[in-house]
């Protein structure tokens, strides 16, 4: 190989190496707009889960509340019962 074929084989090799500089140049400022939206999808993920959270500790108590209320019918109704039969407004089955 001569001296001439390995100058051109170097000016070919950085040649190379700018081309794919400038391919790469502009890369890590897109990274970092990625990054800035994946932050806040993030973010918005983590808020959502503290609020979903939240609903599960409401609904939690709400559901509760609806059981309780659910056998306060139910004994009031059997309460109701009972004095209907005993005066007589209701059939004793």
């Amino acid at each position: 190989m001569t001296a001439e074929d390995k100058k051109f084989i170097k000016n070919e090799f950085e040649q190379f190496g700018q081309i794919v500089k400038r391919g790469f140049d502009g890369v890590d400022e897109k990274f970092k707009s990625v990054d800035q939206q994946f932050k806040i999808v993030f973010d918005q993920l983590r808020i959502l889960g503290s609020d979903i959270h939240d609903v599960k500790i409401t609904l939690a108590s709400l559901l509760k509340m609806v059981a309780d209320r659910d056998k306060e019918i139910s004994d009031i109704d059997l309460r109701l019962r009972r004095v209907e039969q005993h005066l007589g407004l209701l059939a004793v089955n």
